[in-house]
Parts: structure tokens; sequence; C-alpha cells
């Protein structure tokens, strides 16, 4: 089972746990969230040069990388009984990092400006102020992708569809206010840029970015009463 049905179902087994559970009064309301991030991202570059049509080199290349950001949501508790809990939130976040790859004829460059998307997470309450949860996302991220040197250049900044999936836990410090650690993988879909030889029509690279980002979000929430 790949991992987008792996996300799909998990999503309905738990919405469908927590539609049938318990009858306590659902306490619907919104609320508003800040979070901070380090974030371990990789990107993998796939790479092929034509020459008068015809395949004449392939590589794969791989950068890891490492960074922080931050970002803001609003949500809203679709349902929010005694146990367990449904809420929809939207979320954007702002990325602060751009990373560069140095190699012998060019300069890489590669970075997420920033993302914005939905999340549907459904979760229980443990005890004592404690709960747990899954998060389930679709976003659109604006990333930028450069090469600058002696062989092929480009400059794009292309909005990328993508999606995630993760877990969490929280701990309600007050009536109102909520602590809560998550792990998030995002996905992105893959992008392809073309670019020519300099002076050189009849050589033509391709390179096409799959990117993946592993988060460790740290939020803090105010629930409206």
């Amino acid at each position: 089972m790949n991992k987008k049905k792996l996300c799909v179902a998990l999503a309905v087994i738990m919405i469908l746990l927590i539609s049938v559970s318990g009858r306590a009064q659902d306490r619907e309301t919104p609320y508003i969230g800040v979070n901070l991030s380090l974030f371990n991202s990789i990107i993998i570059d796939n790479f092929t040069r034509h020459v008068n049509g015809m395949l004449n080199e392939r590589n794969t290349f791989e950068d890891d990388y490492k960074g922080q950001f931050g970002g803001v949501y609003f949500g809203y508790k679709l349902i929010d009984k005694k146990r367990t809990f449904i809420h929809l939130q939207a979320h954007v976040n702002l990325y602060n990092k751009e990373f560069s790859t140095e190699t012998p004829n060019s300069t890489l460059t590669r970075k997420l400006n920033y993302s914005f998307g939905i999340d549907l997470q459904p979760g229980f309450y443990v005890q004592s102020g404690f709960l747990c949860y899954l998060n389930f996302s679709v976003e659109s991220g604006k990333f930028k992708f450069s090469k600058t040197g002696t062989s092929t250049t480009y400059d794009m900044e292309p909005s990328v569809f993508g999606y995630g999936f993760g877990a969490g836990i929280g701990y309600q410090v007050a009536s109102s206010v909520c602590l809560k650690l998550q792990y998030q993988h995002n996905q992105y879909c893959t992008t392809e840029i073309a670019s020519t030889l300099a002076g050189i029509d009849a050589i033509i690279d391709y390179a096409e970015f799959s990117p993946r980002y592993d988060i460790f979000m740290l939020s803090l929430q105010y629930n409206f009463r």
C-alpha cells in the first residue's frame, strides 16, 4: 500500500471512530496558533541531457538541507467531544534559508520561500490535559530553483502542490492555551525545468526536482471560548 492510500485509510478510520464515539456535548470553537519548526529537507534532482533530441547523459543527485521556519494557523473544532475531536485548520509557513550547492561548472540554489495549505486533525483526549492526534494536509509551496555558471542556467520560482501526514501530542496548559509537538512529512510533486546550453540550442538539459520535508514543529495555540 503506498503512502497516499495509507494516509486516506488512517484518516477515514479515525474520523469514523470519532464520529461514533461518545455523546458528550460538542464544543465547536475557533482557535489560532503560532509555530516554530526545525526541518530536514531532501530534494532529489533527476538530471538528463539531450543532444539533437537524443538522450546523452543521465544523473541523479540528492541534496540534504536543514533549517527552521515559523508560521501561523487558524482552525475550527468541527467535532470536539469529551474524548475525541476533529479539527480543520489553515496554515501559512515562512521559510528563511536558501541553500546553495557548488559544482565544478555551476552553482545550484534551492529554497522554499513559503507554503500554505489545509490540515485535518482527528485525535483523542487522553487524560489530565494531554491529547494525541494525526495530521493530514494538502498545501502549495513557492519554491526557488536556480543555476548559474558556465553550463546551462535557469532561474525559476514555481508554485508546487504537495501533501503531508504526521502525528502530534499536546498539553492543555490552561483552559484556552495548548502546547503542541508534532512530526510532519511533506511530499511535493515533481517539477521539471528545461534549459539550453549557452549558445548551443541543440543541447538541452532537463532537471526534475522532487522535494520532501521532514518537520518537527512546536506550536502554541489559543482557543477562543
